[in-house]
């Protein structure tokens, strides 16, 4: 019995080491067929200072703050933070020189984004105070406070921001002893042509800059192109204006009235 058991208990050994030399084999052609992956080296943004909408809103015209707007210059041109200056982040790698190491940087962008950390992070490492918007401008705005449009006339809410004055209006107010600021919003060019005496040029381009020159007087904005005087209205009430009033007539218009002689 004992000569018959141990050739089956040889046999059984010779099976189990065959079977498991297949195994083995089949599961290294398996395992070599299919590639070790590796996470994604993913860009994984720095942690970097931040500011909120409230700080942000409060360092508007501050002079040792700068607002740099990252986005693109047509999304800036619709809706912006006042005194904010665009620079698009593709074309920001040729002007970082020119940023100013002295100002508080502050990167707006149009939400919280990996490349306005990423860019933070890189302005601090050389030398910049820099920090982001917590939020982005999306966050600023959920937070009521105000942006500088660029003014839709088919837009009603941007219609009730600005009170319109035919030139004949304008004149009558001016015989009732009314005393305007005309603000011609004209280009330089067109202003040194010819202009209403007296007059200050504070062309559409530049009005929402040279806000602090204004004076501090009721004004009446005017152009060749009324648009573009309303469209600087818009601005002006973005920006908390009120006193103001916009001329529905163009220059030459108005100018013909205002110094036409009594019947």
């Amino acid at each position: 019995m004992k000569q018959l058991f141990r050739p089956v208990l040889l046999l059984l050994f010779i099976v189990l080491v065959v079977s498991t030399f297949f195994l083995y084999r089949t599961w290294r052609q398996y395992s070599g067929s299919v590639p070790k992956t590796s996470p994604e080296k993913s860009e994984v943004a720095p942690e970097v200072p931040q500011v909120s909408s409230q700080e942000v809103y409060q360092l508007i015209r501050q002079p040792d703050a700068f607002l740099l707007d990252i986005r693109p210059a047509t999304e800036f041109a619709k809706k912006h933070i006042e005194s904010s200056i665009n620079i698009p982040l593709d074309k920001l790698k040729n002007n970082v020189s020119q940023l100013d190491q002295k100002k508080k940087i502050i990167i707006i962008d149009r939400e919280v984004s990996a490349e306005e950390k990423i860019l933070v992070d890189y302005l601090r490492q050389h030398g910049y105070q820099a920090a982001y918007l917590s939020g982005g401008i999306l966050s600023y705005a959920q937070h009521g406070y105000p942006l500088v449009t660029i003014g839709d006339p088919n837009n009603p809410t941007d219609l009730l921001k600005v009170e319109m004055l035919s030139a004949e209006e304008v004149r009558k107010k001016l015989l009732q002893g009314t005393v305007f600021a005309f603000i011609d919003t004209r280009s330089p060019y067109a202003f040194r042509d010819d202009h209403i005496e007296g007059s200050l040029n504070f062309p559409l381009e530049n009005i929402e800059a040279d806000k602090e020159k204004l004076p501090a007087k009721i004004l009446l904005l005017y152009d060749n192109d009324p648009l573009r005087s309303w469209r600087a209205g818009v601005k002006l009430y973005d920006m908390g204006l009120a006193n103001f009033f916009v001329c529905q007539d163009d220059y030459q218009r108005l100018k013909e009235i205002l110094f036409k002689e009594e019947d």
